[in-house]
């Protein structure tokens, strides 16, 4: 998520600046001033893009939405079967930085334009995992919901147990996770 440096500096280039910083920087220290500062920019060209930082951090969680969920299901959904979408949906995943769906999710704990995104993320994933699980046809729908649940679970504790876990650490530990379901 590196930016470049370029004349003009676009809405998707404080977006991505933003989700580097809420990655390392306690919710309480991101400020306009800290972004500007990461950017090289000044608050005219942030304030050209967004009214304030309620608007920001409200474009910051539909970002982080769209590049960190809808984006993966997107790129599942090209898949043929529902076993391989979930096996592409699984080698996304992880390799996404758990840093940032932490960070995400403390800033929704104090900015209201963040916190329906920590929700949509969340609805939106565990839809998707059960749909898919439904489509196999190999389980029940109380089944896809459970297995859905605690897959989800599973991966967003995992994050908060071992936030510094290389791709590879997370996906042996999913694996495991396949295995000792029974869907490997």
């Amino acid at each position: 998520m590196k930016v470049a440096k370029k004349k003009r500096f676009s809405a998707s280039d404080w977006l991505i600046v933003g989700l580097q910083e809420v990655r390392q920087q306690p919710p309480a220290r991101l400020t306009i001033e800290l972004l500007c500062e990461k950017a090289g920019r000044t608050r005219g060209s942030f304030y050209f893009h967004f009214e304030n930082m309620k608007a920001y951090f409200s474009a910051l969680g539909e970002y982080w939405l769209d590049e960190f969920t809808l984006e993966l299901i997107r790129k599942s959904e090209m898949q043929p079967t529902p076993t391989a979408k979930l096996d592409q949906l699984s080698t996304l995943a992880v390799h996404l930085d758990p840093l940032v769906d932490q960070g995400m999710r403390a800033l929704g704990t104090r900015e209201e334009g963040v916190r329906p995104y920590c929700e949509k993320v969340d609805e939106a994933r565990l839809a998707y995992l059960e749909k898919l699980y439904r489509e196999t046809g190999k389980f029940s729908d109380e089944d896809a919901v459970a297995l859905a649940t605690i897959e989800y679970a599973a991966m967003v504790g995992y994050q908060q147990i071992r936030p510094n876990a290389s791709p590879k650490e997370i996906f042996n530990m999913y694996q495991s996770f396949l295995r000792l379901t029974g869907r490997a």
